[in-house]
């Protein structure tokens, strides 16, 4: 799995099939990378989370909350909020779950809800890793991005959509989400996550951006 800056990642699964999620236009302050893959989820219609002409090939868009079963990915898109007036500033996301190879991922797009309903809970429980987002602005911010972690309990959490060198958007870094945190793990901007690696209890795996 690597991340690339803002909510895009690659996660690739153990038999070679490649899922980019949210990937951005360069607007950002970041030009984007070229990419093949298999399957693009997109989880709104911003010009930062709906690239999908940078990925190469002839990968499946899904754009949608829907459920299904791609190259080896089972897939489910939650509908959610990208504010906290259920929708009425921002609109709707689409939080995504994605199991492959024995690891359930979650991957919350522009959540910005004030607190996670009963129904995303139930459908996040048990997540092995979550990519939230932190810094504020347009998405819940450090403190309400804890708030949902210690809610999923995700035994991996990774911030995502905070504020890295290069990026112009008006958000805030990912300081305070990770304020008063000790269980802090620094990871690379590619990283292997297998079944019988996963944590027991939460960790934050603050990763490096490629």
């Amino acid at each position: 799995m690597t991340w690339y800056g803002q909510a895009m990642f690659l996660v690739e699964t153990g038999e070679g099939k490649r899922l980019v999620m949210d990937p951005y236009e360069a607007a950002i302050g970041k030009r984007p990378p070229s990419l093949s893959g298999d399957v693009v989820t997109i989880s709104h219609n911003h010009y930062d989370h709906n690239n999908w002409r940078v990925v190469r090939g002839s990968p499946r868009i899904v754009r949608e909350a829907t459920e299904l079963a791609l190259d080896g990915m089972a897939i489910k898109g939650i509908a959610a909020y990208h504010d906290d007036s259920k929708g009425a500033k921002r609109g709707k996301d689409i939080i995504f779950k994605v199991e492959t190879d024995g690891v359930t991922f979650a991957h919350m797009g522009d959540y910005g809800e004030p607190e996670v309903s009963p129904a995303e809970r139930l459908e996040l429980q048990e997540i092995d890793v979550l990519m939230v987002p932190v810094g504020g602005t347009y998405t819940i911010d450090g403190p309400k991005a804890r708030a949902v972690v210690e809610a999923l309990k995700p035994k991996i959490a990774i911030p995502m959509h905070y504020k890295i060198p290069g990026i112009v958007v008006n958000i805030a870094g990912v300081e305070k989400f990770l304020t008063n945190t000790t269980k802090i793990k620094r990871m690379p901007s590619t990283i292997e996550i297998e079944r019988d690696s996963i944590p027991d209890e939460t960790e934050i795996w603050l990763m490096e951006c490629a």
